[in-house]
């Protein structure tokens, strides 16, 4: 793992050893109480941070299996309160629940099962709720939790005001742009969430993939939200030129190449660019992000 010290009390740690698909980065705040903020690196080392630093809360963004599935060793390894946000519940405490919202109907249930059993995922049954209008006080800062819905429905960003520094969280800042692969994702929702968080002022920006963003970062909210209006776009031209569905998802909303990735991933990344045209084709049947976001219009892109 690689740690950086932030402040005197905030270290920001990035996993190293372990795929991203299965772990996140993550924040601790050494003040009193002690905070983690979701934490997964890979087994040995969320481990070690646990007995390192013995958090007495744990937070997670939101209940993707790549930010919950510490728990189990937070559990295991601490006393820590663990906290997930508000209307996520049933996802991370019911499979059945969680491959409803997720995958949905596609694809076949037992390879999804098998699918969510190697990434990691277990049910848990001990946690506390939080919401939009959490605040954290621990010594002398805090942490206002904001919701930021799109990526997932209670995804939530945690923001230092004193500090001006913002965890994000998972929002896809880096060029491969956002992720809403989910039926549980929304994107108009996730537009929304971007502009809140681009209000801020901020000068240290925290990701969870994308590592610490340290300068022009009014340029990466606008390179994530270019990104929507892009592909909405992209899919329009094709729709235009005659294309099906399935020949649009071929050549890739997010995943391109695709028949450079073996299966079961091939399967899988296929099924999550077919929901995110869909979601895409959903705003298309009534008018167009365009329309609904008129004060993007000068983004560093012409929509049609």
């Amino acid at each position: 793992m690689k740690r950086t010290r932030i402040t005197d009390t905030i270290e920001y740690i990035e996993p190293t050893d372990i795929p991203s698909n299965i772990s996140c980065s993550a924040v601790v705040v050494s003040s009193s109480p002690k905070i983690v903020i979701d934490l997964n690196l890979s087994d040995s080392d969320t481990e070690s941070v646990l007995k390192e630093i013995r958090p007495d809360q744990s937070y997670i963004s939101h209940y993707h299996i790549d930010h919950s599935r510490g728990w189990q060793a937070i559990e295991k390894f601490s006393n820590a309160d663990y906290f997930i946000p508000r209307g996520e519940e049933q996802f991370l405490s019911d499979r059945n629940a969680f491959l409803k919202h997720t995958p949905g109907n596609r694809g076949n249930v037992e390879t999804w099962k098998i699918f969510l059993e190697q990434s990691g995922y277990r049910e848990i049954e001990k946690y506390r709720v939080f919401d939009g209008s959490h605040r954290i006080k621990t010594g002398s800062s805090t942490i206002e939790c904001i919701a930021t819905a799109g990526h997932s429905p209670s995804h939530t960003s945690f923001y230092f005001p004193t500090e001006r520094i913002l965890f994000a969280g998972d929002l896809g800042l880096s060029e491969f742009g956002p992720w809403y692969g989910w039926e549980s994702c929304d994107i108009g929702s996730y537009v929304e969430s971007l502009l809140r968080l681009k209000s801020l002022k901020t000068d240290i920006l925290l990701t969870s993939h994308e590592g610490i963003i340290r300068s022009e970062i009014d340029a990466v909210w606008d390179n994530c939200l270019s990104q929507f209006f892009l592909r909405e776009q992209s899919i329009r031209e094709q729709l235009d030129a005659g294309k099906t569905k399935q020949e649009i998802v071929a050549l890739g909303i997010y995943f391109t190449n695709k028949d450079r990735v073996k299966e079961p991933m091939k399967s899988v990344i296929t099924i999550w660019d077919a929901i995110m045209l869909d979601h895409h084709l959903k705003i298309l049947e009534s008018d167009s992000l365009a329309a609904r976001f008129p004060e993007l219009s000068a983004l560093p892109f012409t929509p049609n």
